[in-house]
């Protein structure tokens, strides 16, 4: 998470989706994520919110670029994801 955070911080993240075996690509926009917890009840005492780009040419898109071609593609041609990797490389 340390190199994520640096990542984010330098705006080195241009976009960020996950995706599994059901065919669904879906953007992620925030990842929040526990910096430090307190060492007697582990109950998270900070916190670091990651604000990933979604498409920097449109403000009102839901995803980015790369995530709406990988969906539009998987929705398109109902192709299991693994053999989308030949096609994006």
């Amino acid at each position: 998470m340390r190199e994520l955070a640096e990542a984010s911080d330098a705006g080195r993240i241009i976009e960020m989706f996950g995706s599994g075996t059901a065919a669904i690509v879906s953007p992620i926009k925030l990842i929040r994520y526990v910096q430090e917890r307190d060492p007697q009840t582990g109950e998270a005492k900070r916190f670091k919110d990651l604000h990933i780009p979604l498409d920097p040419t449109n403000t009102k898109s839901q995803a980015g670029p790369l995530t709406k071609r990988l969906s539009e593609t998987i929705m398109s041609k109902k192709l299991n994801p693994v053999a989308l990797v030949s096609l994006f490389y």
